[in-house]
């Protein structure tokens, strides 16, 4: 279960009450336990695992090793009533490696925003990590790491098609950290978009001083 440090108390309680009724290995993930792993699986006698930083591409590996979990990187679990950390997450380098989300099983139509103003909209993401420091985020400090790891434009476009094609998708938000990091790749995307004829709005985030006029 994702957690937050807002949340954190109930996510305990949560935790602590599903290991009394049922013979299960409770995982948490999210910012608060990737800052504080030690802290919450000691705090929470009913947490079985932490996974540090990116999740999606570790739990597997975490759910094929249940009973050797020192094998997997970038966790903290109890064995025999010791807290053993396993060191630092290896990131995902190559994300075109990664499936497309499973979007079939989400009734997105339900989720609207009041800003977007095409629907149906989606969510999706480009690239992980961000090399910036700012201080109101704690993204590339506690999730995604300080390196910019990014996705072809290629395989951007091709999810692209999929949701204008399969769900109708009139508007999309580019959830990166920092979609700017990089002049030429944002007038690639921006080239690929009117040559595969995607009528789509778009947004993401950046920063001022990733942005000129070309852009």
């Amino acid at each position: 279960m994702e957690t937050t440090t807002p949340s954190i108390e109930y996510d305990f309680s949560f935790f602590n009450d599903v290991k009394k009724l049922l013979n299960v290995t409770n995982i948490a993930v999210g910012p608060h336990v990737t800052h504080y792993p030690v802290d919450s699986i000691e705090k929470c006698k009913g947490l079985d695992i932490v996974i540090k930083g990116e999740y999606d591409t570790k739990i597997n590996e975490v759910l094929d090793n249940l009973e050797n979990l020192e094998k997997v990187n970038g966790i903290v679990f109890k064995e025999n009533g010791q807290t053993i950390d396993t060191g630092e997450i290896k990131y995902c380098e190559d994300l075109d490696s990664l499936p497309f989300p499973d979007r079939d099983t989400i009734p997105y139509q339900w989720y609207l925003e009041a800003w977007y103003s095409r629907k149906p909209f989606m969510n999706t993401m480009t690239s992980r990590g961000c090399p910036h420091l700012c201080g109101f985020c704690l993204w590339p400090h506690e999730m995604e790491g300080r390196k910019w790891r990014t996705r072809s434009i290629e395989n951007v476009i091709e999810e692209l098609k999929t949701l204008v094609n399969k769900y109708g998708v009139k508007e999309v938000n580019i959830d990166d950290s920092t979609f700017t990091i990089r002049k030429d790749r944002v007038i690639k995307f921006c080239r690929e978009l009117r040559n595969n004829n995607l009528n789509l709005i778009w947004t993401c985030n950046g920063r001022v001083d990733n942005v000129d006029n070309e852009v």
